[in-house]
């Protein structure tokens, strides 16, 4: 009575520890067709540096010794006859990323009367550039673009003869990058604008360019990542459903067949 009492114990034991087994492999193969996402953050920083200068070239004259004046304090308005300008764009990011970049550098001149626009032109100095590159961990940009300073000033000397209206002239290059990167839906926009400004009738200029620029920027974003169908973990559950199925089954019915 007494091994029947201890071998009814041991098969009830051993039914119990199958079926919960069972029920976690049942588990185990429910969740691996069950669609599922897992919450996470992504830390995106990239920095941005750009410059911009230029070179005067004067008409000959009896008052500047060289024919190439550098970025000075003052110009004689009349005597400029070309300008060279050279500009740089450089972003650096902390990860791989695609990205479509583009910059175009529009010329600008202007004359306003109490803040209300009297006349205006505009043309491209270069026309929109475009470019993309993928798997990357930085941009460079660099060129260059020659301004007629000699025909502009006239145009505007033309025009202030007329009406007595200064006229301001404004170069900018304007730079702008769309980034994007693996598992982050957001793009990364990033725009700067590069200026120089001359006062083409006033006698005497100062040159006003925009300071070089530094930026560190961060993006913090949440996303979410779909887990991958655990091929391996799914064989190893049918397997082991397959062995303890019978051995769970033989189990029950040798317990109740047990007096």
């Amino acid at each position: 009575m007494e091994n029947i009492k201890l071998r009814k114990l041991g098969r009830a034991i051993l039914a119990f520890l199958s079926t919960c087994c069972l029920i976690v492999m049942f588990w185990i193969l429910v969740d691996c067709f069950t669609a599922k996402n897992t919450a996470s953050e992504k830390v995106i920083s990239y920095k941005v540096s750009d410059s911009i200068d230029y070179k005067i070239t004067m008409k000959n004259n009896q008052f500047y010794t060289s024919s190439e004046a550098n970025e000075s304090n003052f110009y004689i308005t009349s005597l400029m006859d070309t300008m060279q300008v050279n500009f740089r764009y450089n972003l650096i990011g902390s990860d791989y990323f695609n990205s479509n970049y583009e910059y175009v550098v529009i010329l600008n001149m202007t004359s306003a009367n109490d803040g209300e626009i009297v006349w205006s032109y505009e043309e491209d100095v270069l026309s929109q550039v475009k470019d993309s590159v993928n798997d990357v961990m930085e941009i460079e940009i660099s060129d260059s673009f020659n301004v007629d300073l000699s025909v502009l000033y006239n145009r505007a000397k033309e025009f202030y003869d007329l009406t007595g209206y200064d006229v301001n002239l404004d170069i900018k290059v304007k730079i702008s990058s769309e980034l994007s990167v693996d598992n982050y839906d957001d793009k990364i926009n990033d725009k700067q604008v590069l200026s120089i400004n001359i006062p083409l009738t006033e006698k005497v200029v100062s040159i006003k360019k925009s300071a070089d620029n530094s930026i560190n920027k961060k993006v913090i974003e949440q996303y979410e990542v779909d887990e991958e169908f655990n091929t391996y973990l799914f064989i190893i559950s049918i397997g082991l459903i397959a062995a303890l199925t019978p051995v769970t089954v033989r189990s029950y019915v040798s317990l109740f067949n047990l007096t």
